[in-house]
């Protein structure tokens, strides 16, 4: 191994992007390590020089991905305020099976 190994001389694009993260305020790092989906400055760098450009901030395959799950159901497959449809034989058969006086109530109140 050898021990003369040098650390390679920043170019001065490098120094400008020091020069910029430096002089950002905590927020502004945020938001711009946000928007370049890393951690590192030189990841923020890259995405300001392309946003200035008038690019995204990253390529779209860099882009961060959604977190991993189902995507929300529509609005017209949810179930809130869906009004069930049951004969009478169904709702006396709910009725007796028990429950609190809000279930009899609330079956009381679903529509013929």
């Amino acid at each position: 191994m050898n021990s003369t190994n040098t650390p390679p001389t920043p170019s001065g694009d490098d120094l400008a992007g020091f020069s910029w993260f430096n002089g950002l305020t905590d927020g502004e790092r945020s938001l711009w390590l946000g928007l370049a989906g890393g951690a590192r400055p030189a990841d923020a760098w890259v995405a300001y020089k392309r946003v200035r450009a008038g690019l995204p901030p990253t390529e779209p395959a860099e882009r961060p991905v959604r977190p991993v799950g189902r995507p929300p159901k529509p609005a017209d497959e949810r179930l809130i305020g869906v009004s069930i449809r049951m004969s009478p034989e169904q709702r006396e058969k709910l009725r007796r099976a028990g429950g609190s006086d809000a279930v009899r109530a609330w079956l009381d109140s679903l529509p013929e």
